[in-house]
């Protein structure tokens, strides 16, 4: 999917074959596109995302802010997962998700 506005942004998504959002991408004017966001969905840590609770669920999201990571090892199958770790790029490198 993609829109734009009057200040000569255009954002364009992707999905997985869930109709889920996976990237998030800006373009500017005459700027190269740039990911703004990736999520990734706990179907693809594999047999392991069973066991953790993460099928269906974000696993791991990458922006701006840094990464945030979920887990669920010691919870319920019931329960929804908890954040646990951000990790935050420094200032001066730009993101390269």
């Amino acid at each position: 999917m993609r829109a734009w506005d009057n200040r000569q942004n255009v954002r364009r998504w992707t999905y997985d074959v869930l109709t889920r959002p996976t990237h998030a991408y800006l373009k500017h004017a005459a700027d190269p596109e740039v990911l703004q966001q990736r999520i990734v969905y706990g179907e693809s840590l594999g047999v392991s995302a069973d066991v953790t609770n993460h099928l269906g669920q974000v696993y791991r999201v990458y922006d701006s802010a840094g990464v945030l990571t979920t887990t669920t090892a010691s919870s319920p199958p019931t329960s929804s997962p908890t954040p646990t770790a951000t990790v935050r790029p420094s200032p001066s490198t730009p993101s390269a998700w």
